[in-house]
């Protein structure tokens, strides 16, 4: 999170301040306790935006850290590089700088005697390359290895004969049903189904009958409550 330039400015000026009076610089608990930061993360961002703004240098962490002013530049000095302690002469790399060298002295008188010599140099070089001989190879001597007695073989006991597996009985094909009845009589079925069944007319005209009664007595309370209303809707005009 980013800081207010204010906590920034007070932060720089605790820094400098330890810095002239040569006081340790503060800790992430220090800086948690002076701004009220519930976590030392937002300490150590606040001294992060410092760093980053070029105004303060750390270096280290924890207790051994370090906070110093301005921006501090890392420098690296080189390694030195190595050099080999003796030169060791090849005569390969000595036969081609002659040949090089002579060749550069074909051009004129002058160069002959350099010539002579590079010539005297690739001799002596060449001669010096003697062919390696192979060294010789140690016979590898064989060692005879004890073959152990052959065993007579043991007799396993035969294994007695599988008796077979009695053959499972066979499952008829499925065939669905035939049809029971016919299409008629199923119908003949359904009348009679229909025909059995009792006769409740006279139960429902009862029962709307009763209900028109039911209806009947509804309205005429209806019609008694709105004339009670108009009677005392009267009686309310006269006494006012």
């Amino acid at each position: 999170m980013a800081h207010a330039k204010l906590n920034l400015s007070r932060m720089y000026d605790w820094i400098e301040r330890n810095r002239n009076l040569d006081v340790v610089q503060p800790t992430d608990a220090d800086i948690m306790q002076l701004f009220g930061f519930d976590s030392p993360e937002s300490a150590r961002t606040l001294l992060a935006e410092l760093a980053d703004a070029g105004r303060i240098t750390i270096k280290g962490y924890g207790e051994s850290r370090t906070i110093a002013l301005g921006r501090i530049k890392s420098e690296l000095t080189p390694a030195p590089r190595p050099m080999p302690s003796a030169k060791r002469a090849d005569p390969v790399v000595d036969a081609g700088i002659a040949k090089i060298a002579a060749i550069v002295a074909r051009g004129g008188n002058a160069g002959t005697a350099r010539a002579v010599q590079a010539a005297a140099v690739l001799k002596s070089a060449q001669l010096k390359q003697t062919p390696s001989t192979p060294r010789p190879t140690k016979a590898v001597t064989t060692r005879p290895v004890p073959v152990p007695p052959i065993k007579e073989p043991v007799k396993m006991p035969a294994k007695p004969a599988r008796t077979p597996a009695p053959a499972a009985t066979p499952i008829p094909p499925f065939s669905p049903p035939a049809a029971v009845f016919a299409l008629d009589t199923l119908f003949d079925m359904i009348r009679e189904r229909f025909d059995e069944r009792p006769d409740q007319s006279a139960e429902l005209a009862a029962a709307i009958e009763r209900a028109e009664a039911t209806e009947r007595r509804a309205k005429q309370v209806e019609e008694r409550a709105k004339s009670a209303e108009a009677k005392l809707a009267q009686m309310k005009a006269l006494f006012a």
